[in-house]
């Protein structure tokens, strides 16, 4: 039986007398679910990062679009 399925089920079983077993499966089933947060959590920094190189591109397209108004505006101003 896998230690980390043992550790879940009652510990009065009569095939789960070590207490030692008991505990390294517990110290299993809390390694798994850190192993599982610090993938989430590598996710996340590059998803942030994807968004933040976005917001910087966004940024640059948004001034060149604001300086081209500004120049379509003063061609307009000197055709009146």
């Amino acid at each position: 039986m896998d230690l980390r399925e043992a550790s879940r089920r009652c510990w009065t079983d009569e095939n789960y007398n070590n207490n030692s077993s008991l505990t390294l499966g517990c110290m299993l089933r809390i390694a798994d679910a850190i192993e599982i947060v610090a993938k989430n959590y590598t996710s996340l920094l590059r998803e942030i990062e994807s968004l933040r190189d976005q917001k910087q591109n966004l940024n640059i397209q948004l001034s060149k679009e604001i300086r081209r108004t500004a120049a379509y505006r003063g061609i307009i101003k000197k055709r009146r």
